[in-house]
């Protein structure tokens, strides 16, 4: 009886672990760089004006953002009855959405509602990989851990985000820094989680954390097969949060250099 409630409990700290190791520390970041658009997002608005801002950046990031929502709604099949990527009416308070339904009766769609919430995170994520790959060919594969102790991850993610940093100031090429840092501004100020996309987001967050820990209560005891479920996670964890990390770094250089404005405007 002993051995078995040691079992479950293995279970349960594997089942939270490997959820705190793939998503724990990207949302993390996805918090911070929440913040760091809001305030941007207010400060562009006192310095250039609504439109402006609108016009240049939410025109590029919010269709993104949206997109991320639609991707992950189609993948786990939910139905889309509507979708505006972008609108320059915002009256609403709304810049694009994307509304579907789905069979609550149904796990795989509700655990999508987790992916869904969090799309423009992992979607916007992606094309800023994308982007310094075609645009610097940075290497991520080469710069994620393979070794699971949190603090060395966070390590890397801000040493790789300097040292892209210093590759884009550095490739000689002023255009395709300019578009490369002008992108992560407009796509980093859209990685945001707004209220919508949280009630979502926890709206799944359950389902999945359940059906995670079944997973691992079914093979706990194929100790090499955990393992390397756990290595492969937090090697994809690790890439995903240091591009996440990236955005974060450099939307701070334009958060300081808007304050900078900010201030000289005000003189």
């Amino acid at each position: 009886m002993n051995d078995f409630i040691l079992y479950i409990w293995q279970s349960f700290y594997v089942t939270v672990f490997t959820f705190i190791l793939a998503f724990g520390i990207p949302l993390f970041l996805a918090f911070i760089q929440n913040f760091i658009s809001g305030t941007s997002e207010r400060l562009s608005n006192d310095i250039l004006g609504g439109t402006i801002y609108k016009v240049f950046v939410s025109s590029i990031g919010v269709p993104i953002h949206e997109a991320g929502h639609a991707i992950f709604a189609l993948i786990f099949g939910h139905k889309i009855t509507e979708i505006k990527l972008f609108k320059r009416d915002s009256s609403d308070g709304r810049l694009g959405y994307v509304n579907h339904t789905y069979n609550k009766k149904n796990i795989y769609q509700n655990i999508g509602n987790f992916f869904i919430g969090i799309g423009p995170v992992i979607f916007g994520t992606l094309i800023l990989y994308i982007l310094s790959r075609i645009l610097f060919s940075y290497d991520l594969s080469e710069r994620y851990s393979s070794d699971l102790k949190i603090f060395d991850q966070v390590r890397l993610i801000f040493k790789g985000a300097f040292g892209l940093l210093a590759g884009v100031f550095s490739s000689g090429s002023f255009w395709k820094s300019f578009i490369f840092l002008y992108l992560v501004f407009a796509i980093g100020n859209n990685i945001t989680l707004s209220k919508a996309d949280l009630k979502g987001t926890f709206s799944g967050l359950w389902i999945l954390i359940l059906v995670l820990f079944l997973i691992n209560f079914a093979t706990l005891w194929l100790t090499n097969f955990a393992s390397e479920f756990i290595l492969i996670v937090g090697r994809l964890a690790s890439g995903f949060s240091l591009i996440l990390g990236i955005s974060i770094v450099l939307n701070l250089v334009f958060l300081g250099l808007l304050i900078v404005l900010k201030r000289l405007f005000n003189r």
